[in-house]
């Protein structure tokens, strides 16, 4: 009797310990495992999300970069190649170029401007005195200059050796068909440059 009595308590004890057992399963650890699991999915995006700003901060920066960049050669062919003839400007700069390379600019004369398609080409017509190297010096300038000029005829005369004059035909570009007012730089009128004002456009 008592064997049985205490086979009972035990199956008693194991019935509870299964309900326990079954209890913490669905209202403990279940729960839990699937909020861990939810914590990890959440991480999971937010990870992802981070990475995402990362590579718009990163794709952004480089396209500021690239802005930038495209800025400045925006600027570097404006000067280059202005939208119109920019006379005065154009002139300081040709006087500068001869100022640096010891040279003595005599005379300016700006042509016509003449179409070329998407841009118009300037000539103007200089005369320089100054040395052979002193002339080649100018001319190297004025090929390197922040202005585009391209040189298309050279004659040189002896003035009294080693001073030579060159007289020279100059092409400036314009973007456009480009139109210029034909005010004298101060810089040009006071160092007695010889300056022809008939800058018109050509049609």
């Amino acid at each position: 009797m008592d064997k049985i009595v205490a086979k009972k308590q035990i199956l008693i004890l194991v019935g509870i310990l299964v309900l326990m057992l079954v209890a913490f399963f669905m209202l403990v650890w279940k729960p839990q495992s699937e909020r861990i699991a939810d914590l990890g999915n959440q991480r999971t995006a937010e990870e992802a999300k981070v990475q995402t700003a990362k590579a718009t901060l990163t794709m952004l920066e480089e396209k500021k970069k690239s802005a930038a960049s495209v800025e400045a050669d925006l600027v570097r062919i404006k000067k280059q190649m202005p939208t119109d003839a920019e006379l005065p400007d154009l002139i300081n700069q040709l006087q500068d170029i001869a100022d640096d390379a010891g040279v003595g600019l005599i005379s300016i004369k700006p042509g016509t401007l003449a179409a070329k398609g998407d841009f118009s080409e300037l000539q103007v017509n200089l005369t320089v005195e100054g040395s052979y190297v002193s002339l080649i010096d100018f001319l190297r300038r004025v090929e390197t200059a922040q202005r585009m000029f391209k040189t298309s005829t050279i004659d040189l005369k002896v003035k009294q050796y080693p001073d030579l004059t060159m007289s020279t035909a100059l092409s400036a570009f314009v973007m456009g068909s480009g139109e210029s007012s034909a005010t004298v730089p101060a810089k040009a009128a006071t160092t007695g440059t010889t300056i022809s004002q008939n800058v018109t456009t050509g049609k």
